[in-house]
């Protein structure tokens, strides 16, 4: 059954619009999944990092909702006096990101937990335009894979040492919470 095209004609036009602000410049096909929806996942997890982290409702901001990534800085600075920008609020989330993926690597969690559940793989949906379709394992094992890179993280997922020190995160080796770095 080929459905392309029509999910990506629906949505609201301000989400893609504020979605530029992101990167985010065109709307992907839901069954689609290559590297450019990959990065478009990266910038929504991180804006969404970014807002879990300033205690901000993923609800309420970029790119579906009323704040924009200039808001949210703005709304950071009222609070808190700081000088802040966009980029700072998307380097928050970046942060976050790889300080919970150090953080559940060193309480055992590892690549083979990034996964779906079997029955996403195996069992086809029964209604709708999707019927009779699953998702293929070895095209979603390799997205995650480049997710994995675009991060900055091996293919088992551990942030490099260079991606630590970029997100002034570099204690987290030295403090022996990233036994992969030496």
């Amino acid at each position: 059954m080929s459905t392309t095209g029509t999910d990506t004609e629906v949505g609201w036009d301000h989400t893609l619009n504020s979605s530029r602000t992101l990167g985010i410049f065109d709307r992907v096909p839901m069954e689609y999944l290559g590297a450019d929806k990959v990065r478009n996942f990266k910038a929504l997890a991180t804006i969404w990092s970014a807002a879990d982290a300033l205690d901000l409702c993923i609800f309420a901001i970029a790119p579906t909702r009323v704040l924009t990534l200039e808001e949210m800085a703005s709304l950071l600075a009222a609070v808190t006096g700081w000088s802040t920008s966009s980029f700072e609020i998307m380097q928050f989330g970046k942060r976050r990101l790889d300080l919970m993926r150090v953080y559940n690597l060193r309480e055992g969690l590892t690549a083979a937990d990034d996964t779906l559940p079997e029955r996403f793989f195996t069992d086809p949906v029964g209604i709708g335009r999707w019927a009779q379709t699953h998702l293929d394992r070895e095209r979603f094992q390799a997205s995650i894979r480049t997710y994995y890179r675009m991060m900055g993280w091996d293919d088992l997922g551990r942030p490099s040492y260079e991606t630590l020190v970029d997100g002034h995160l570099a204690w987290v080796a030295r403090d022996g919470h990233a036994d992969w770095i030496r």
